[in-house]
């Protein structure tokens, strides 16, 4: 499809969409962005002969499915990502991109919140919508305004992690070790106490990320790969597991809901939502507890930012008290 400069300045698309023989379409733009938005436009299947770069009649949902097949679908949760942003869109009635308004959105979680849906689950929707739009905006199959880009997520106040303490580690492990109706829990706990790994990290654990006393995950959360040291008798308890009770590679069988029962046995209550990275924050706020590096636990656990990392920083022996030490009135006589 052809885009030429004309004589007057302005861009001439000249195509066939039919190809030889087909109907000739000719149209003249004020820029070559917009011709060429016109051309990925045809290409993505509208025939709206109303068409205009100033007004944007393609639905939501359309223009989602663009996001998808040129972006969405290469990303780690693609599928689950496109789905939400698709539910979206036809809980608000799938406007044209020309009639979506920050009021559709801003309505919309008014209406699920007093429903209850968390507000941070909002949050997410925000984001993966912005996210998609603004992508379709840098590849100029958007040539507007991004209707959404204005509003801002609901302040949600962050709740103080928790971990176990020695003692309900121990009940905990007691408990796993004599179920009978489970033979990997146990072993699977132990993994995520010794490395941080998340539950499901654990559980799909195969022998060969068992590299001598060294275990590496990879295809991660975080999408970053990494490798935590063990003790050698955790890397024997691993190896004769698998002997015992391996497939294939895979070294555990499903046990999650075995843990959550076995946290109920050893009657260990904790806030909504903290119950599947439990071992995982124990783990880290252990490790601040006994003087660990921050930097270093976040290499361990795989944060992209040490942003995230720094939830645990409190933990630490010293943390703080260096502002008693280094602030200015500490060389000053009283």
């Amino acid at each position: 499809m052809p885009i030429s400069k004309t004589e007057n300045g302005k861009w001439l698309a000249d195509f066939q969409p039919g190809g030889r023989g087909g109907k000739r379409i000719r149209k003249t733009f004020a820029t070559k962005g917009e011709a060429k938005e016109y051309e990925i436009w045809l290409k993505s299947k509208s025939q709206d002969p109303e068409w205009s770069p100033k007004r944007d009649k393609r639905r939501l949902n359309d223009l989602l499915t663009i996001w998808y097949s040129a972006h969405g679908k290469h990303l780690k949760s693609g599928d689950d990502t496109f789905a939400r942003l698709k539910a979206f869109a036809t809980d608000i009635g799938n406007p044209p991109l020309c009639a979506t308004s920050a009021d559709h959105f801003t309505s919309w979680r008014t209406d699920k919140i007093a429903g209850g849906m968390a507000a941070a689950t909002t949050n997410r929707i925000l984001a993966y919508t912005k996210s998609a739009l603004n992508a379709l905006i840098r590849t100029n199959v958007i040539s507007t305004q991004n209707p959404f880009s204005k509003i801002k997520q609901i302040q949600i106040d962050e709740h103080e992690l928790s971990f176990l303490s020695i003692a309900q580690i121990k009940s905990l492990l007691h408990t796993l070790q004599n179920d009978a109706r489970n033979k990997h829990a146990y072993l699977v706990a132990k993994v995520c106490l010794a490395t941080g790994a998340r539950w499901s990290e654990g559980e799909r654990m195969r022998i060969s990320q068992l590299q001598g006393a060294l275990i590496q995950f990879a295809r991660t959360k975080s999408s970053k790969a990494r490798a935590v040291p063990i003790d050698p008798e955790l890397q024997a308890e691993i190896e004769t597991h698998f002997k015992t009770h391996g497939d294939g590679q895979q070294i555990f069988g499903t046990a999650y809901n075995a843990f959550r029962e076995g946290l109920k046995r050893a009657k260990i209550t904790l806030p909504d939502g903290q119950c599947t990275h439990i071992l995982r924050h124990t783990f880290a706020s252990h490790f601040m507890q006994r003087g660990g590096n921050i930097l270093t636990l976040q290499r361990i656990l795989g944060h992209h930012s040490v942003t995230m990392t720094m939830r645990y920083a409190h933990l630490a022996p010293d943390h703080l008290s260096d502002a008693v030490r280094l602030n200015p009135l500490a060389d000053i006589d009283g």
